[in-house]
């Protein structure tokens, strides 16, 4: 019984083993046919351990592109920013040269007019003085010594209010020239400072389109690296997968190997068990002979009183009675050894 009962559990144990090795069979298919769908989703060929590598390759260019992108965007940002402030500085600077140089044209302009104005009163006194009678002077030494003192003190200045005029139109020449010149250099700077606004127009418009790349690369890399993740997950899951598989096939194995091996112990009980049997059978079959011997013998030779005391066997101590009682309620296990008694 202790044995029938140990192969009933052992051919339990089989049993569930079987049922997780399937589950685990299953499981693991499942995986592949996941594995098989990520790699079509992810267009690789290549096996599991070199999409990962692939993945890990791709992702480690686009990082490196996106910090190219970054800094290629400081440095326009950059470039941008200090090309403003230097051309900001210019126009400023300009515009306060402009001032300045309008505010001395204007005020050299108030002076020519005021040295207009004294050349023409100057010219005024000397026609006036010029028509004075030359004879009223000649008349009169004194006065006309004094008239020509006056005079050379008009003429002299005429002479210094003409040198100033000139001077005066002289510097408002130059100051044209330069404010001109002044004039040319805002216009190269506004045409520079217009082209470096069509350069940061056009660096900006890049620098979208480097920041929608940007985007779209870091997308790309976070969706790469969910699947690798993914991938690496189930790579592992599957790796966990076949070694429970492998596991469950060595337990059913060694399962399989002790229900063999009890089987052979059942098949040997069970044969040493028959063996008793037909030697149990065989000696009730030889007192059931010699029963109906003795019963014969005993119905030819003796009456029947004679008959009973007969039919038991003669023990050494002449107690045939009790011998035959006893003999009566014994086991068959007893009986075969009283059987082999008797036959000694």
């Amino acid at each position: 019984m202790i044995v029938v009962e140990r192969l009933k559990i052992c051919m339990r144990k089989a049993e569930a083993a079987q049922a997780e090795l399937d589950e685990a069979r299953k499981q693991l298919r499942m995986k592949d046919i996941y594995l098989r769908q990520l790699g079509a989703y992810t267009s690789a060929d290549t096996p599991l351990e070199n999409d990962s590598h692939n993945f890990s390759d791709e992702t480690e260019r686009l990082k490196s592109e996106l910090i190219r992108a970054v800094d290629e965007t400081e440095k326009w940002k950059k470039e941008a920013q200090l090309a403003r402030e230097r051309y900001e500085l210019y126009g400023t600077q300009l515009n306060q040269n402009i001032v300045q140089m309008s505010a001395k044209l204007e005020e050299m302009s108030n002076e020519k007019l005021v040295l207009e104005s004294k050349v023409q009163a100057l010219e005024s006194e000397i026609k006036m003085l010029q028509t004075i009678d030359r004879p009223n002077l000649l008349n009169d030494d004194n006065t006309y010594a004094k008239n020509s003192i006056e005079l050379q003190k008009v003429q002299n200045e005429l002479i210094e209010v003409t040198n100033d005029h000139q001077k005066a139109k002289q510097l408002i020449k130059e100051l044209n020239t330069m404010l001109a010149n002044k004039e040319q250099e805002v216009l190269a700077l506004s045409s520079a400072l217009n082209d470096e606004k069509s350069k940061l127009m056009e660096k900006n418009a890049e620098l979208v389109v480097a920041e929608e790349s940007l985007a779209r690369a870091r997308s790309i890399a976070e969706e790469q690296k969910k699947h690798t993740e993914e991938a690496l997950s189930l790579s592992e899951q599957l790796q966990n997968e076949k070694a429970t598989v492998s596991r469950a096939i060595t337990q059913n194995r060694e399962l399989k190997e002790q229900l063999i091996e009890l089987q052979d112990k059942l098949v040997a009980v069970t044969q040493e068990s028959m063996e008793r049997e037909n030697g149990r059978l065989s000696a009730l079959h030889q007192i059931s002979q010699l029963r109906n011997e003795l019963n014969r013998i005993s119905g030819q030779s003796f009456d029947g009183k004679n008959v009973d005391s007969l039919t038991a066997p003669i023990m050494p101590n002449g107690d045939v009675y009790e011998q035959q009682q006893n003999t009566q309620y014994v086991d068959s296990r007893d009986r075969d050894e009283v059987i082999m008694e008797y036959s000694l």
